[in-house]
């Protein structure tokens, strides 16, 4: 598996607006069991990224027919 580029990396605020969603609705998704919304990356105690590609997965998969 290799790492992703860091351009590949959205914060938090870059991952929520292209949910159309807050930065404290990712939070809430985070600690929710089971898990809810995007894979996250957790770097350290308080910082955490996106892959801008597990965003676009999540929205795939949150479509509805």
């Amino acid at each position: 598996m290799s790492l992703p580029n860091a351009d590949d990396l959205l914060t938090p605020e870059q991952a929520a607006a292209l949910l159309s969603v807050s930065p404290a609705t990712l939070e809430r998704w985070r600690a929710r069991r089971p898990l809810h919304g995007p894979a996250f990356i957790k770097m350290s105690p308080r910082v955490v990224r996106y892959r801008r590609s597990d965003v676009t997965a999540f929205i795939e998969e949150s479509l509805q027919s």
